[in-house]
């Protein structure tokens, strides 16, 4: 019986990830998991304290940059202003192709420090300056040449050296983003109650952060530059970050949010605070008021109808008491459409009065009433007109 060669299995390796010495068995599992995407498990914490830096300008200079006990981490394009003193990791959590487009307002080259590679500067154009003019006082136009500061008017964009060794988190792992690392949305999506598991409720970048950290295990976790506090986009994120500010601060984690920030921050309903009270109590005034509107209207209704029978009668008959009869319904005609109209003018201004409420107090702070000036400004002013 002839016995069959035993094929030997070749393992193909790229040279970077082969190993010096002899390989073993041992040494080529180890060069294949080099190979492998890393995880967010691969980056422990190295300290129990840690502070997460947003854009707003109100608190983001109050973080610990100094304390070398925190952890600090940072998102999206701020290694581009110098308020951000240190960072350890960094978090882009947008789509692949938003955060790869040239023409971000941030940062026009995030694309190439994402990816780690030199090339073309995108914010000259490889041009390593540009030009501008502009009309002196005495509308001579002059040229104005500025040298660009992201590649020091070399035309070539080259990433900071930190960025090599620089911990990103996304939304997946792509080859081409160096040390990118996928979040861990399902393990994050577990940590909500059975009762919310189907809820998709991480509405921002400072939410998928502050559950990233209870994942890890930090003790301690401070907030810094992030406000949620306008009616653009940031306004409805609010409500989920606060949301897991409590749910992981009664599992043990110490949340801090500095004192300057809108955020966690109410007046104390009933006791301090009646705005909604007294909403309400516009409300139940418009609706009583539009009852009143009905019946005067109906009063209004009989009345001209009535007026237009007697006219008729007196047309027909030729009599003088016919006529003063009519006369006598026309002025009490009067009184009513009197009565109607100052009912009608009543909820005019109630609701102007609720409209000019929502604009101060809807927006959620007193940039509402400035943000709605021209709005508040128009319900001062408004002037009642006849007809």
């Amino acid at each position: 019986m002839t016995r069959r060669k035993k094929e030997s299995t070749k393992i193909f390796l790229p040279e970077s990830a082969k190993p010096d010495k002899e390989a073993t068995p041992q040494s080529l599992s180890a060069a294949i998991a080099a190979l492998k995407p890393k995880t967010w498990k691969d980056y422990p914490r190295t300290k129990d304290k840690l502070a997460i830096i947003g854009f707003a300008p109100a608190t983001r200079h109050l973080a610990p940059y100094d304390d070398l006990d925190y952890e600090i981490w940072g998102l999206n394009e701020e290694y581009k202003f110098d308020w951000l003193k240190r960072f350890d990791r960094w978090f882009q959590i947008h789509p692949k192709w938003d955060v790869m487009r040239s023409n971000n307002m941030n940062d026009r080259n995030h694309p190439h420090w994402l990816s780690n590679t030199s090339g073309d500067c995108l914010r000259c154009a490889g041009k390593g300056n540009w030009e501008t003019k502009t009309k002196n006082k005495e509308g001579v136009e002059e040229l104005f040449i500025h040298i660009c500061p992201d590649c020091n008017g070399s035309g070539t964009y080259r990433p900071p050296e930190y960025r090599s060794s620089l911990p990103i988190y996304m939304q997946e792992h792509w080859d081409d983003i160096p040390n990118s690392i996928a979040y861990p949305l399902e393990e994050s999506m577990a940590l909500l109650p059975a009762t919310l598991h189907q809820r998709d409720y991480f509405t921002s970048s400072a939410a998928l952060m502050l559950s990233l950290a209870f994942l890890m295990g930090y003790k301690r976790v401070e907030f810094y530059g992030f406000e949620m506090g306008t009616t653009t986009e940031y306004h409805y994120q609010r409500s989920g970050f606060e949301y897991l500010v409590g749910l992981f601060s009664a599992q043990g984690m110490e949340i801090y949010v500095p004192l300057e920030s809108t955020l966690l921050r109410g007046e104390l309903y009933g006791f301090k605070n009646m705005k909604t009270g007294f909403r309400q109590n516009l409300e139940m005034r418009n609706a009583i008021l539009d009852s009143q509107e009905k019946k005067a209207q109906k009063d209004v209704d009989i009345h001209t109808g009535k007026i237009q029978q007697l006219q008729s009668l007196a047309t027909e008959l030729q009599s003088e008491k016919m006529q003063s009869r009519v006369e006598d319904s026309m002025r009490e005609y009067q009184v009513i459409i009197g009565r109607h109209n100052v009912v009608k003018g009543a909820q005019a201004e109630v609701r102007n009065l609720i409209s000019l409420y929502d604009s101060y107090f809807l927006a959620g702070s007193e940039e509402g009433a400035i943000t709605n000036g021209e709005k508040v400004q128009e319900f001062v002013n408004l002037e009642y007109k006849s007809g």
